[in-house]
């Protein structure tokens, strides 16, 4: 019951009040995939996927690979 409710959220939040999102479903993916598990496993998968992407996002940084150029 509460899969629908947080996405009703999500897409109110996105689509009408213009707050930027991920996506309209990970969070709420993410909701479901933290309340089967510990609290302190809960918070170490946070930071670890916070750290994931933070490395790639450096390196994809030192990389370039996402500038746009013209080359006009």
């Amino acid at each position: 019951m509460l899969v629908p409710i947080g996405a009703l959220m999500i897409c109110l939040l996105r689509n009408i009040i213009g707050f930027p999102t991920f996506g309209i479903f990970l969070p709420v993916l993410m909701a479901l995939a933290f309340r089967n598990t510990g609290s302190g496993l809960r918070l170490g998968i946070f930071w670890g996927v916070v750290l994931i992407g933070y490395v790639i996002r450096r390196w994809i940084d030192k990389l370039r690979l996402l500038l746009v150029r013209d080359f006009r």
